[in-house]
């Protein structure tokens, strides 16, 4: 069950806003009653993961929400994977996954018109050379210009920004070379011994379309808090089918009954051939069943 001592965070829902919540979670498996409970309260459009520990094993079954769908990559039970959960009713496609052992997934989501967020959820390692930052950059570099209008990657980058490195030097480069907006502001990863720094971070293309970016509490025991982004924009919905329903609750049987009997039986059944007789039927049937049966459109299950 989920920690009674981590309440949950408040989204206040905007119309044409889009949220995203992040966490490192550090094994997701343990944590999954604490995510269900965080998806079915907050209904976030997109959840990002960092430190899945997951591996082939693992079934994407196994660590499903209702009304999401998972692109996950993997590292192995014992540490790193990233997983992203995007809500069935959104429209999206995975632009790449890696490459050059990056723990990295990026998606493209359909926002309305020909708009699209592109989202990358990242992970690297603590003990991960300075070579991970130039491949990092070799994959944005790869993208096509029109990526830019609309980017946010996020993720665990082991890289205190509060403190100053050779590692945020390579960081810095990246977010100039690409006009990229570091966003959070405040500590994310807390330690035993009291002491702060803030590696989990939003790089925005776009800062000016960010309505609100706070630290919300942990999943579960992790050590790291979670992020809560919200960006401004109207996601593409995928369009659900509809059925008719008859509401026989609120039907005239009365009136349908008198309607049928007034027929003119004869005129009904004169035809070239059986089908005929019967499609004459079946017409004027629903025709009075129509009059005396309100119908309500409902989505498709």
């Amino acid at each position: 069950m989920p920690d009674d001592s981590c309440k949950l965070p408040y989204i206040k829902r905007h119309v044409g806003q889009l949220s995203i919540l992040y966490y490192n979670a550090r094994s997701i498996i343990p944590k999954l009653d604490n995510l269900i409970a965080v998806s079915n309260a907050l209904e976030p459009d997109i959840l990002c993961i960092v430190e899945s520990w997951l591996n082939e094993d693992i079934s994407d079954d196994e660590i499903s929400l209702l009304g999401y769908s998972v692109v996950r990559l993997d590292r192995n039970r014992h540490g790193g994977g990233v997983l992203l959960y995007i809500k069935s009713s959104l429209s999206f496609h995975v632009v790449l996954k890696g490459p050059y052992d990056l723990e990295l997934i990026f998606v493209s989501v359909h926002l309305t018109g020909n708009k699209y967020l592109y989202l990358g959820n990242f992970y690297r390692q603590p003990s991960s050379p300075i070579s991970t930052f130039e491949s990092l950059f070799d994959v944005l570099c790869s993208f096509d210009v029109n990526y830019f209008s609309n980017l946010i990657l996020l993720g665990d980058f082991n890289v205190d920004v509060m403190s100053s490195s050779n590692l945020c030097n390579h960081l810095d480069n990246i977010l100039h070379c690409f006009s990229l907006s570091q966003v959070v502001m405040e500590p994310t990863h807390i330690k035993q011994d009291g002491t702060s720094s803030l590696i989990d971070l939003v790089l925005m293309s776009s800062p000016d379309s960010l309505s609100e970016c706070k630290t919300v509490p942990p999943l579960a025991n992790s050590d790291h808090l979670g992020i809560l982004v919200e960006v401004q924009c109207k996601p593409h919905r995928i369009s659900r089918k509809r059925r008719v329903v008859w509401r026989y609750k609120y039907a005239d049987f009365h009136r349908a009954c008198t309607l049928l009997s007034n027929l003119d039986y004869d005129y009904i059944m004169e035809g070239a051939s059986v089908d005929d007789c019967w499609l004459h039927w079946k017409n004027t049937f629903l025709n009075i069943m129509s009059m005396c049966i309100p119908r309500a459109s409902l989505p498709e299950r």
